[in-house]
């Protein structure tokens, strides 16, 4: 519910429209998998800055030093600033994005689960027709809070992390 409001709100305050949503599926580091649902918002000119909320969960195995096997659940919702780069007459799009989010991270190895992150990254969408769209990218996902470089084991996986994904993306 916070995250309709929080989009909302930003419709509202931005000036902005819901242009898409995409769905994505990715890895990461540490034997981490995640979904990630994402709305596209853009002013009038869908080809300047587009803003996209974004929720993500996930799953994975906490490096070696946290002990053997152990598992944790990610649950992260963010912002990110989006620049769509249109080429061969729009059906391909490459863009660049960044953004922060603050990531919950739920194992009995984690002291402090909350933990405030940014991302960065590059992606590409091949237009498949009928307002549908292939996207795939690349993106790295830094810790900025406690989990930043620290000494002992009892926050988030630390240093930057890289993350592949594959989605659909639909237009309206």
């Amino acid at each position: 519910m916070r995250a309709v409001r929080a989009t909302a709100l930003c419709v509202l305050v931005a000036g902005c429209r819901m242009v898409g949503t995409e769905t994505h599926y990715g890895v990461s580091d540490n034997d981490m998998s995640f979904g990630e649902v994402s709305f596209v918002l853009a002013g009038e000119d869908e080809t300047t800055v587009q803003g996209v909320p974004f929720l993500v969960v996930g799953k994975g195995t906490l490096p070696e030093r946290y002990g053997s096997d152990i598992s944790y659940q990610r649950l992260s919702l963010g912002e990110k600033v989006r620049l769509p780069i249109k080429v061969a007459g729009g059906s391909v799009i490459f863009y660049i994005e960044a953004g922060g989010m603050i990531s919950y991270y739920e194992s009995d190895a984690i002291g402090e689960p909350f933990e405030p992150e940014i991302v960065a990254g590059a992606g590409a969408q091949i237009d498949l027709g009928k307002k549908w769209s292939l996207d795939l990218g690349a993106r790295a996902r830094r810790p900025m809070g406690n989990g930043d470089d620290h000494e002992k084991p009892e926050h988030a996986p630390d240093g930057t992390e890289p993350e592949f994904f594959l989605g659909v993306r639909k237009d309206f």
